[in-house]
């Protein structure tokens, strides 16, 4: 387990000012909240008048290289050590660099993370289907929540906007490292805690109760035969840690708690399959579901989206691509299955319903898609 440093307060008010003052937030929420358009970043990066705002984009937003005496100049001796000793910039040869990280902001929270890349999946990952559970949340006023698969916490900064104490689970030390970091950029560390650690070995030594969990798992479905980013694959069926999850939090809950997730779940000609999966693990018991199933794509070649899933899965696995098609197609075949779901769902505990067979119900808009939403109307993108 890393050792987990705070920056020092004071720093972080500097960091703060200057990224405000300077029109950067501004610039890069011109895009859209909790936006990751690189491309459009790069495009009208060279109209930025202001040499502030356009090297601190240059910076943080583009991954470039500035001189470092520019960039004390552009944030002071004080953040720029704490950023040093943070490992967020790197210097070699006169020259300042982030280490591949990002500064953007979603629902007003300023964040690190890494730019989702074709050829080198992101370690602290955001994108799209962040953005999607974000704005699904349903907050748990003054209550006690729970962020599992943390990330660069931005699920747990979201979430202690309403609740009282959260605690955050992150198994991998990079991603912890600056997940503290955004949590103290924030001043939420008296509220938000953090624990570099697996979910199984979190729920073995924490007995705490929770309102809220919420959870973005890896939920891509993987053959046995191929590889994924670690924080993509989701097993054989795309739900393996989801399950899991459910399995050892579902005890955890408060009355009136719930918990929160999304993911991809598979099916078969207009019948979403997983959510009989998900049924069994809550049938009986006292707690009931909501699934709501956002878009649904084929899993066949000439489909934009499945065709950009064996191309990743060939990529990491250094397998032909011919090859990587036949194994999805005989995995999926196996399983019975020739769709894959978007969907968002929350379990509520509720000791007052007695427990029946089937309790996830599920409202399906993905044949009657709202077109102004770009998280419903377009599947979410996957590491």
């Amino acid at each position: 387990m890393t050792a987990i440093v705070k920056p020092a307060f004071e720093n972080m008010q500097a960091f703060r000012k200057v990224l405000s003052s300077s029109g950067y937030i501004h610039y890069y929420l011109a895009f859209g909240n909790g936006n990751m358009r690189q491309e459009d970043w790069h495009d009208h990066a060279s109209n930025l008048t202001s040499v502030p705002q356009k090297k601190l984009v240059e910076l943080f937003l583009l991954n470039k290289s500035l001189e470092t005496s520019v960039v004390l100049e552009l944030l002071g001796e004080g953040v720029h050590q704490e950023l040093l000793k943070a490992e967020i910039l790197a210097e070699e040869s006169g020259l300042t660099s982030t280490n591949g990280y990002i500064l953007i902001c979603f629902n007003s929270i300023l964040f690190l993370c890494e730019p989702n890349l074709h050829l080198k999946p992101p370690s602290v990952y955001f994108g799209p289907d962040s953005v999607a559970l974000g704005t699904y949340h349903i907050p748990s006023f003054n209550g006690k929540g729970l962020d599992l698969c943390a990330g660069s916490a931005i699920q747990a900064m979201n979430v202690a906007s309403r609740c009282q104490e959260v605690y955050a689970v992150e198994i991998n030390e990079r991603a912890t490292k600056l997940a503290q970091f955004n949590i103290c950029l924030n001043f939420l560390d008296e509220k938000v805690r953090l624990f570099n650690m697996s979910i199984e070995d979190f729920a073995a030594q924490n007995e705490s109760q929770f309102d809220l969990i919420v959870f973005n798992p890896p939920f891509v479905p993987i053959p046995k035969s191929l590889k994924f980013p670690f924080v993509g694959g989701g097993g054989e069926d795309g739900l393996e840690l989801t399950k899991n999850i459910l399995t050892l939090y579902l005890p955890r809950l408060n009355e009136g708690g719930a918990i929160e997730f999304l993911g991809f779940g598979l099916g078969s000609n207009g019948i979403a399959r997983f959510v009989e999966d998900l049924n069994k693990i809550l049938a009986g018991r006292n707690f009931f579901g909501h699934a709501l199933l956002t878009s649904k794509f084929k899993l066949e070649p000439g489909n934009s989206f499945y065709d950009t899933l064996i191309l990743r899965g060939g990529l990491n696995s250094n397998t032909l691509i011919d090859q990587t098609y036949k194994a999805f197609g005989e995995h999926f075949e196996q399983l019975g299955v020739n769709e894959m779901y978007v969907f968002f769902m929350r379990v509520e505990k509720d000791s007052q319903r007695q427990g029946v067979d089937n309790p996830i119900v599920v409202t399906d808009i993905a044949k009657n898609l709202h077109k102004g939403s770009i998280i419903l109307s377009q599947p979410w993108h996957f590491v």
